[in-house]
């Protein structure tokens, strides 16, 4: 299993093809644990301590699954790596799209509820929702800025890349757009 998963890290977001291939192979690796587990029960092993072990194991691979999408979703320079400058000029930040499709998958399989319980995996698709929708909302704003900046004059700046840095909304007023 731990090859299994180095082999996923390695292709994470190279190679779909692969990526599947190894998520089978995962998947037929944990169906003959569990049969490792049904056996030691069948062999006198106390039962609680055998589903013990199996919820453990369990929740250890959901948990790592989910490490594997938010970091599949991440991009940009690792703050604490490299120095403030790089950093500054390639911040890392989670893409709220890619992060809400993910969870949402991990919340259909059940992966995310063994990771975080089923009020903690409502929690997680809740709020990668509501930065979804908040992302696609200052999107939206940013186009109307320069929709209105090309009408007023000030298209030609912005079209050449100068940086929005605030957006006026009217409900709470002007917000940053990072």
């Amino acid at each position: 299993m731990q090859n299994i998963n180095q082999k996923l890290r390695e292709s994470v977001g190279l190679d779909d093809d692969k990526e599947a291939e190894l998520l089978a192979k995962k998947a037929e690796t944990e169906a003959a644990q569990q049969k490792v587990f049904t056996a030691a029960k069948a062999k006198g092993i106390d039962p609680q301590l055998v589903d013990e072990a199996n919820q453990n194991y369990r929740k250890a691979h959901a948990l790592y699954d989910l490490d594997t999408q938010v970091k599949k979703s991440t991009a940009g320079m690792r703050p604490n790596v490299g120095n403030a400058s790089s950093a500054a000029k390639n911040p890392e930040f989670v893409d709220p799209s890619k992060l809400f499709s993910r969870v949402n998958n991990l919340y259909d399989s059940g992966r995310l509820q063994e990771a975080v319980g089923e009020q903690g995996a409502n929690n997680l698709l809740e709020h990668a929702n509501n930065n979804l929708v908040r992302h696609k909302q200052i999107l939206r704003n940013v186009n109307a800025v320069k929709t209105v900046g090309k009408a007023v004059g000030i298209g030609s700046a912005l079209a050449a890349g100068a940086k929005v840095t605030h957006i006026f909304d009217p409900e709470a007023g002007l917000l940053p757009t990072q």
